[in-house]
């Protein structure tokens, strides 16, 4: 059997495997920075080629044709799409997703890769026809991609071997020619064309063109058979030369009987890979993989077997060896680096390419870049992308390298916002979304930049003009909102959430629904509390309503209740009017109001207002009221100052100073709002007065310590349930303990 018929298996010939392996392994690992966009997109993308490393294709699939719903006719995800489809060996798909990709953005890079896989697909019909017996239409189907030297390699040596088989070695030896020229230095093709002269019927033709190969060539086994068959048959030629020719058969004929026992062994791994019995074919192949004569063919199938199976080190270690044994196959050491990258192995990738002989060429020196881009190194990326470009002017890597250098300016504002230069970061942020030189990451910082400082304004306008420009990137619309929640125009915020499309609304109640919660402010409050009195003390009952209702820019807050207290019944009516009144507002303030006419110890009204300004992560407040009893009045300076922490933490610090008596206390307050449903807070206050004035009595300085212990629970959109514990001890006069029962309905 000859070696060209040795290297054929029942799949693919060996060099077609080493280029489908090249070419899978050359796009997904690739993907990362010709397909990445910041933001939400990117980490779902990251997800994909994460799970499409690690070999779990539907995953990524799944993955992939969920974010294809949201961008539907993006040539980033269809082209990951195609590599996917490719990586499972659905070359068909493949081609159908690149070409859909093409159609949408050009990209010579992928347009070369496309090529390479619609040959795959022709080659692999081809294969399926001259199986069938189909012979004529498998060379019909060859002869176009030969002429066009498209996979020159692999059609040509099936178009010649059909020809050869079919009767036609004038036809075989003109393709082998083309071969021999284009090919040089394979044997292969050169004791072919010797064949098809031979079986053309010209031996001494055959015989001179097989004298002229190089001695090394002249001495395989299927060369010495093409010599004792060229001068057996022929009657001309001297007797001598025939019994040479025996015996040179015959000194090969061990060589024989193992290349024979070779491709038998070979043959039956392949059975076992079509069949999906892998360990059946590891078994097989690992000892030949061992032998010199059969490395060559075994690491091929070996290191398909474990890319497949997502075992990228021993894939390396495969590519590895054979790299080092068979050192002028190139192949073998882009395999070796791409299955170090695929695996993640990046450092070790960039170790083996710095080994590399110099200088790098083009494709080695891109994946140098993508290395060096993967590892945060950029400014060594963006030169490593100037140099391949410089051999190779692709329009694919002139995107790779703005791309690049787009990062490095991006990082560049990353440290200097870390370093605590927040105005150089937006200036440099600014120039880049301005220029719209990158405008995604560039604008969403700048309005982050924005909501830190709490300009709203300035948020809302980046995060619309970002939502006009990426539609399918429902994170800004989802911004936008936030950004009007957070400055306090509800309304405004729920026309957005009113206008989108069912879809759209389906999919933001699926993913931000706190924007539902926290956009429905408007509220029904319903109390009933309990607290116990020490001293014969009689109890104390309360019940009210309170009713939280937004026109416009402001708020409204009107509250009605009963209070039993020390065996006097008082009843009372307020009402609160906010402005500004946003999540985290940079400024807003309120005015109050209560009334009880007829009061027996609760004020017979009150008046006064509080003001806050907003500061980065600290709140700072003032408030003046004025308490008017039926014997006195009391006058209240409450200053305050709240800081905002990480995980929805806060904590506040109160004053409450009463001028009239010159009674304070200090309030500490740490309260917890982890998400749009639940919040919860303590209070500790410590002084010689009471920050809960409801009584006259209640301004006198006596040592006071009060603990109180809140919780609220948003079951749904329209309904919450709370509970408040309270305890206080007033010195020489009681202690207060009792808990307040309330309920909201919200919209």
């Amino acid at each position: 059997m000859g070696s060209a018929q040795l290297r054929s298996v029942t799949g693919y010939p060996m060099k077609i495997q080493r280029l489908f392996l090249i070419t899978a392994l050359l796009l997904l690992f690739a993907a990362p920075l010709s397909a990445a966009t910041p933001g939400s997109y990117d980490r779902e993308m990251g997800k994909i080629q994460v799970l499409s490393r690690a070999g779990r294709y539907e995953e990524a699939e799944r993955l992939l044709v969920a974010l294809a719903r949201r961008y539907p006719r993006n040539p980033e995800i269809l082209a990951f799409q195609g590599r996917l489809s490719l990586w499972q060996k659905d070359y068909a798909d493949a081609a159908r997703l690149l070409r859909w990709s093409l159609a949408l953005k050009e990209n010579s890079e992928l347009r070369r890769e496309l090529v390479r896989v619609e040959s795959l697909v022709t080659l692999a019909r081809a294969d399926r026809l001259q199986a069938s017996g189909d012979k004529a239409a498998a060379i019909a189907l060859l002869e176009g991609p030969f002429r066009r030297k498209l996979l020159l390699d692999e059609t040509g040596r099936r178009l010649g071997l059909l020809y050869l088989e079919t009767g036609k070695p004038g036809k075989a030896h003109d393709v082998f020619a083309v071969l021999r020229k284009s090919f040089p230095r394979d044997a292969d093709y050169a004791i072919l064309s010797v064949r098809a002269l031979t079986e053309q019927g010209a031996p001494r033709k055959a015989l001179a063109e097989l004298s002229a190969l190089p001695p090394a060539w002249q001495s395989r086994s299927d060369a010495a058979q093409l010599k004792a068959r060229i001068l057996a048959g022929a009657g001309d030629l001297p007797a001598s030369g025939a019994a040479v020719a025996a015996v040179e058969v015959g000194r090969d004929t061990t060589v024989i009987q193992q290349r024979q026992r070779l491709a038998g062994i070979l043959q039956g791994a392949d059975r076992a890979i079509g069949a999906g019995r892998d360990r059946e074919a590891e078994r097989l192949l690992l000892p030949e993989f061992d032998k010199p004569e059969g490395r060559y063919q075994a690491g091929l199938r070996l290191g398909r077997i474990y890319l497949a199976e997502k075992d990228y080190p021993r894939a390396a270690a495969i590519y590895r060896t054979l790299r080092d044994a068979y050192p002028k196959e190139r192949d073998f050491a882009r395999l070796h680096l791409e299955a170090l990258a695929a695996g993640g192995s990046t450092a070790e990738a960039l170790q083996e390419l710095e080994r590399q002989p110099r200088p790098l060429d083009a494709s080695l020196l891109a994946l140098r870049g993508r290395l060096l881009y993967r590892e945060g190194r950029l400014e060594e990326a963006t030169e490593s992308f100037r140099k391949a470009l410089e051999g190779n002017p692709d329009p694919g890597l002139r995107d790779e390298l703005a791309r690049a250098e787009t990062a490095r300016v991006l990082q560049i504002a990353a440290r200097l916002a870390e370093q605590g230069d927040p105005k150089g970061a937006e200036n440099i942020w600014e120039g880049l979304y301005r220029s719209k030189r990158e405008s995604y990451e560039s604008g969403r910082n700048l309005a982050k930049a924005a909501l830190a400082r709490r300009d709203y304004r300035r948020a809302r306008e980046l995060f619309d003009e970002l939502a006009a420009r990426y539609p399918a990137e429902q994170d800004f619309r989802y911004q936008t909102i936030e950004a009007r929640v957070l400055e306090g125009d509800l309304p405004g915020a729920g026309r957005i959430m009113d206008q989108l499309a069912p879809d759209a609304a389906r999919r933001l109640k699926s993913e931000r629904p706190d924007l539902y919660y926290r956009v429905h402010r408007n509220n029904l409050r319903v109390t009933a509390g309990y607290y116990d009195y020490s001293e014969g003390r009689s109890a104390e009952l309360s019940s009210g309503a309170t009713l939280t209702r937004r026109v416009g820019a402001y708020t409204g807050v009107l509250a009605a209740g009963v209070v039993r207290r020390f065996g006097l019944t008082d009843t009372q009516a307020g009402l609160e009017l906010y402005r500004g009144l946003g999540e985290r507002s940079a400024r807003s303030g309120y005015l109050a109001f209560s009334f009880s006419p007829d009061a027996q110890f609760l004020p017979r009204y009150t008046a006064g207002g509080e003001f806050t300004q907003g500061l980065q992560d600290v709140d700072l407040s003032l408030g003046l009221f004025r308490l008017a009893f039926r014997e006195s009045a009391a006058h209240l300076v409450i200053p305050g100052i709240t800081w905002h922490l990480p995980r929805g933490f806060a904590v506040g610090e109160r004053l409450y100073f009463v001028a009239d008596t010159g009674a304070v206390t200090g309030l500490t307050t740490l309260s917890w709002e982890p998400d749009h449903r639940f919040k919860g807070a303590y209070s500790l206050g410590v002084g010689n007065g009471t920050e809960r004035i409801s009584a006259q009595e209640d301004v006198r300085r006596i040592f006071t310590l009060s603990n109180r212990l809140s919780a609220e629970y948003r079951m749904d959109v329209a309904f919450s349930v709370g509970l408040e514990l309270s305890h206080e001890h007033r010195q020489s006069l009681y202690d207060r303990r009792g808990a307040l029962l309330f309920g909201r309905y919200w919209w």
